[in-house]
């Protein structure tokens, strides 16, 4: 107690991955259903921002520019982003793992 007053603590905030306002910015550019306008209706922006924080939380800038590369590279994206188990998938798999798994993230024709 300080002056009679109790002391609350406050919560303990983990830092955002430094990468996450990038991801989130690419997402947004590229599809008709960005991150920040669906974390924005359903669950909250900082909310979306935790996930995809948490989900990035090891990878390494090169990781992460990969990841992005692989989503700008896309022929047919589909119209939603990839949610972030999957973008972290795009970030660490390598050339075949990729190429085998591109149908996760095109729409079919």
């Amino acid at each position: 107690m300080v002056n009679g007053q109790r002391m609350v603590k406050p919560a303990e905030v983990t830092p955002l991955n430094a990468h996450v306002y990038r991801v989130f910015n690419v997402f947004d550019r590229l599809y008709q259903f960005g991150a920040t306008d669906y974390f924005a209706r359903f669950q909250g922006v900082d909310e979306g921002y935790r996930i995809f924080s948490e989900a990035l939380r090891g990878l390494t800038t090169e990781q992460v520019n990969l990841g992005i590369r692989r989503v700008e590279g896309l022929e047919n994206r589909k119209l939603v982003f990839p949610e972030a188990r999957a973008f972290f998938n795009l970030c660490i798999w390598n050339d075949q793992e990729f190429s085998e798994q591109l149908w996760r993230y095109e729409e079919k024709n």
